[in-house]
């Protein structure tokens, strides 16, 4: 997002589109629309934009490399039928058919409120961007981050499946962060009142930052479960010190894990593979699947048809969006009928390939 706000040397701006684009799809579209937009307000105030450069110069270039990771991906789908899977998905939703998955509504901690702070304070240096600022650009970027915002909090309630707040949500807190810092300056030049106000709003966000606990360990909001790269935060310490002592001796096989733990896991090994619900390890050769991960609720009927190791790990039975509540109880059963590979009071993996179920 600083793209926008930067004047760059054209290699420089080559190598940054590129990075952007083939970090992140989604926070790459939603800047191309953006930059999109500043060209025909530019066009419309006739050049009178100051607080952004090189405007046309950025469009050609983010154009012209969107385009061809664009083509690049989708006839990777296509080679790899992805894409022949979506487009069945699809006909079927048009033909009537009901494409079902699985959702859970997940009971925050009371402390992950003050995590709402820092965007609160946001909304009150982008409303003094509004008011005060002198640049028309300005007023119109920090009203659409706020549109944006408003939007992705709706949709979050409304419509989770679209997960707005990654995609809109994210993009309008960056740019919103961005405009920020000409609303502290603003604030800052109207005296000790200013200044205190501004040092007020930057020392509750540090101290909600601190307290929400979003770096703290089993915390809901530190990690998500479509990620396979992302480190977790939502694992204890005493489990993390298992699956980092268990981690080598998995090897050769299929194996089922909540996306937790997975997640973990994905980022203990050096070389592996993103794949649908999980990754695949390359050096060992065994493929991770994510319970939890894109509407994989694991129910009874999942063991029937399971063939590897279930690396089980007690709490994640409190993870309504990966285990049905039926699978606790046929936990004791398993653990009698299944080869026990490995047994601690945190994890156990049981081997259910020769289980009978």
């Amino acid at each position: 997002m600083p793209l926008i706000f930067l004047e760059l040397h054209p290699v420089v701006m080559i190598i940054y589109v590129s990075a952007l684009i083939m970090r992140h799809g989604g926070i790459a579209l939603w800047t191309f629309i953006i930059i999109i937009f500043l060209v025909l307000i530019n066009r419309i105030l006739r050049n009178q934009i100051s607080v952004v450069r090189q405007l046309k110069i950025k469009l050609i270039v983010f154009s012209i490399i969107f385009i061809i990771y664009f083509s690049y991906t989708t006839i990777s789908m296509i080679l790899k039928e992805t894409a022949t899977n979506v487009f069945k998905a699809l006909l079927k939703f048009l033909s009537g058919e009901k494409i079902m998955t699985a959702s859970a509504n997940i009971q925050a901690p009371i402390s992950a409120v003050l995590g709402v702070i820092p965007i609160i304070a946001l909304i009150v240096l982008s409303l003094v961007a509004i008011i005060d600022d002198r640049e028309i650009m300005m007023k119109l970027l920090a009203f659409a981050s706020l549109t944006g915002l408003g939007i992705a909090y709706i949709g979050a309630t409304a419509f989770p499946a679209l997960d707005l707040p990654r995609y809109l949500g994210l993009g309008s807190v960056v740019l919103l962060t961005i405009l920020s810092t000409r609303s502290l300056e603003t604030l800052l030049s109207r005296g000790l009142v200013g200044a205190c106000y501004v040092f007020s709003l930057i020392l509750l966000t540090i101290i909600s930052f601190g307290f929400a606990g979003t770096l703290m360990p089993e915390n809901p909001y530190t990690a998500n479960p479509y990620a396979t790269w992302s480190i977790s935060g939502l694992i204890t310490y005493s489990e993390a010190y298992e699956l980092r002592y268990i981690a080598p001796m998995l090897y050769y096989n299929n194996f089922l894990v909540d996306w937790r733990a997975g997640d973990y896991l994905a980022f203990l090994y050096l070389w592996i593979y993103p794949e649908y619900r999980g990754f695949h390890n390359i050096n060992t050769q065994s493929r991770f699947i994510f319970a939890g991960s894109y509407g994989l609720l694991i129910n009874l009927e999942y063991f029937k048809n399971f063939n590897g190791l279930w690396i089980f790990r007690n709490t994640a039975l409190q993870m309504p969006e990966a285990y049905l509540s039926e699978v606790s109880t046929h936990v004791t059963k398993l653990c009698i009928t299944a080869s026990v590979i490995y047994f601690s009071g945190n994890i156990q993996i049981l081997d259910l390939s020769r289980n009978t179920k």
